[in-house]
């Protein structure tokens, strides 16, 4: 006959954390910046200062004619309504992240 009066003990899993999990460990602190693609075309977006995670990207940057039409601004007109940010060079419109220098 087994002797069943020992009950093993219940083991929980162990959580594993990836890498990924350690960029999101706090909130984002979003900052407005200007990125630039390499086809030289700046985009108003924010980025977090914490981590580099892209946010809120405007593509298309428009102003108002009159009350009914707008118009897009052109590639200097968009750098030269926000050259007091900071701004950052991306491969792609569709990055994730972009390079803190700190």
């Amino acid at each position: 006959m087994e002797n069943y009066d020992e009950i093993p003990k219940y083991r929980k899993k162990k959580s594993s954390k990836s890498k990924s999990a350690n960029k999101s460990d706090h909130k984002h602190q979003y900052k407005d910046c200007l990125l630039v693609d390499e086809e030289n075309r700046p985009h108003k977006a924010q980025y977090c200062k914490i981590c580099g995670k892209i946010n809120n990207i405007i593509f298309f940057e428009t102003e108002r004619v009159d009350e009914r039409f707008r118009r897009m601004l052109t590639d200097n007109e968009v750098l030269q309504k926000y050259k007091d940010l900071e701004q950052f060079q991306v491969k792609s419109m569709w990055d994730k992240y972009v390079t803190i220098n700190k």
